[in-house]
């Protein structure tokens, strides 16, 4: 028996009645408990470039030949890759970008995503999945390598519970002066791909079969990636911080653009927290930049691993992301989301699960204001009997030229029976012009599960407001209250008052100058 039930909802405020559908309704490396040295980063790499010195050493690669400035911070391309592709924006994106020294497996896996990108085009408005979401910003956008970034302060991103399980990432590049690991437990691997050996065939595994073209576009250009090892039995109990920052282009006219990359394998039994948080550079304020972060989780067998994902990059930024998650039997993945930041964002979510007795959670909080385009596209298939899942998606559009997407797709296959999986989208439009669009899609191969899914677009309610000025609280003061309660539902779900607080905030500036 097949089901599929898919809504489509846009702009004015209006109200769709929360759909349901049921059927048979029953339901060995180094553990780096302290920094790897710049000395002996230096000395992973195949660059053997002398840490505190700036080098230039040419190098040739499959007949490509480019130029790599090292100093003890970063790796910086300064001369181009040449690559003819048949879309010209993917041609002068990869010309902007030269991966760094990563191994010969992961070149090999970098080779194949270059291969990928000459023969695809840039996605557009008629094309499905981004029917929705305009990505003109970024296709004019003059794309440049970053320059290196030297006032760099982590005053405004603290995290008291990760003070000594911080790693930084600064334009895709690790910053050990930055980064503190001294307090994760023995059995925790966290370091960079040049001096931490990433799991045989995981680096790069379901960017390649599930990604987008910026999730191949991450591939191919990252110059390194924090690799994260859980061994098996191992509980990590303070969060790991993993702290992205990004500088904006040298010129008002230039966008810099960089390609971040996580991987996270959690071995049988184990558990660990991971918070990423993306932002701007201090000198990234008032700049543009283009931040292309992907995120790889494995977890094996009962593994659990909560994930936290804060999105306020500056007003002129433009933020891709990709998370892709495989879950083996009886494991838990739990991820919790906020963006309000960029002036054009997406993130697609992949999830798997790939074995019996699965859990997922999904929570997500957007806060679109003025010319903000804020988007989600999450994917979970579940494959085995007696799965769950459970997401919530949540919006604002709080200004006439904001616009938000969510395209949610479920789908439960022939053999996952006794799934129990839910489905909804919430969206609190603000003020006329506002668009949210939204699809939440549940497809149910399956004949003995619990499944549901609903969507509701509206304006706060009359009788709310009601309510708050028959206790003496004027109307604007009202109004204020109810949309700001509105994505604490989410919100509380960041466990930390750091991670809160700097969220709350960027939410109050967002309602706050949409309305002046």
């Amino acid at each position: 028996m097949s089901i599929m039930a898919s809504h489509t909802l846009s702009s004015k405020a209006t109200t769709c009645a929360s759909a349901s559908t049921g059927v048979g309704a029953t339901a060995a490396a180094l553990p780096i408990r302290r920094l790897v040295s710049g000395k002996e980063a230096a000395l992973a790499s195949t660059f053997a470039l002398g840490a505190g010195s700036t080098q230039l050493k040419r190098l040739t690669m499959k007949g490509q030949c480019r130029s790599v400035s090292r100093n003890k911070h970063m790796t910086v391309a300064t001369a181009t890759m040449k690559v003819e592709a048949k879309d010209s924006w993917i041609s002068k994106a990869l010309e902007v970008c030269a991966p760094g020294s990563t191994g010969d497996a992961v070149s090999a896996v970098q080779t194949s995503a270059v291969e990928y990108l000459k023969s695809i085009d840039l996605p557009n408005t008629r094309t499905e999945a981004y029917r929705f979401t305009d990505l003109l910003p970024l296709v004019k956008a003059q794309l440049v390598v970053p320059s290196e970034a030297t006032d760099i302060s982590l005053e405004n991103y603290a995290l008291e519970q990760a003070d000594k399980s911080r790693i930084v990432l600064v334009d895709g590049i690790f910053r050990a002066d930055l980064s503190d690991l001294s307090g994760l437990p023995a059995g925790v691997t966290v370091g960079p791909l040049s001096a931490v050996s990433a799991p045989a065939s995981t680096l790069g595994k379901q960017s390649a079969e599930f990604g987008s073209v910026f999730a191949q576009l991450n591939t191919a250009c990252m110059a390194d990636a924090v690799v994260v090892v859980v061994e098996d039995g191992v509980q990590c109990a303070a969060p790991l911080h993993v702290l992205v920052l990004s500088s904006a282009g040298p010129t008002a006219e230039s966008t810099a653009a960089s390609h971040p990359r996580l991987l996270v394998a959690a071995g049988t039994g184990a558990s660990i927290e991971v918070v990423e948080e993306f932002g701007g550079a201090a000198a990234a304020s008032s700049g543009a930049y283009f931040t292309n972060a992907v995120a790889e989780i494995v977890l094996a067998e009962e593994a659990s691993v909560k994930h936290s994902v804060v999105q306020s990059q500056t007003a002129g930024a433009i933020h891709m992301k990709a998370t892709f998650v495989q879950q083996a039997a009886n494991s838990s993945y739990a991820l919790t989301e906020a963006s309000t930041g960029s002036q054009l964002a997406r993130h697609d979510i992949k999830i798997s699960q790939q074995g019996a007795a699965t859990s997922t959670t999904m929570r997500a909080f957007l806060c679109a204001g003025k010319n903000q385009l804020l988007d989600t596209h999450s994917s979970l298939v579940l494959d085995h009997p007696n799965g769950t899942s459970d997401q919530l998606h949540k919006c604002i559009a709080a200004a006439p030229t904001a616009r938000a997407v969510f395209d949610g797709n479920v789908k439960v296959n022939k053999l996952a029976q006794k799934t129990d999986a839910q489905q909804m989208s919430r969206n609190l439009l603000l003020c006329p012009r506002a668009t949210v669009n939204v699809k939440p899609n549940l497809q149910i191969i399956a004949d003995d599960v619990k499944c549901t899914h609903g969507c509701t677009v509206s304006d706060l309610e009359d009788e709310e407001l009601f309510y708050f000025q028959a206790r003496g609280i004027d109307p604007d003061t009202a109004r204020s209250m109810l949309v700001f309660s509105f994505g604490q539902e989410v919100v509380q779900g960041l466990e930390y008052k750091d991670l809160r607080g700097r969220v709350e905030q960027r939410v109050k500036q967002t309602l706050d100058s949409a309305t002046n």
